[in-house]
């Protein structure tokens, strides 16, 4: 998996998009907060995804994107 990973805008309130550089259609994303604890999770199939952070607690979050071939990508966003 390439290194091409956008997160916008940060900081956010309402949600944050989310872009690859490019996309093979199998990625994982996962949220995880400071402590390490995965918030949230799913399967993303294109290059640009919208994601609801509302209700996440202010705070800092890590985005990982994991691709099928076992490379993975992370960014931090901050939740205000």
């Amino acid at each position: 998996m390439g290194s091409g990973l956008s997160v916008f805008p940060n900081p956010a309130s309402d949600e944050v998009i989310i872009e690859l550089s490019s996309n093979s259609g199998a990625n994982v994303l996962r949220v995880l907060n400071m402590d390490g604890r995965v918030v949230d999770t799913r399967r993303i199939s294109a290059t640009r995804t919208v994601l609801d952070v509302s209700d996440l607690a202010i705070g800092v979050y890590v985005i990982e994107v994991h691709g099928p071939d076992g490379g993975s990508v992370q960014v931090r966003f901050v939740r205000r």
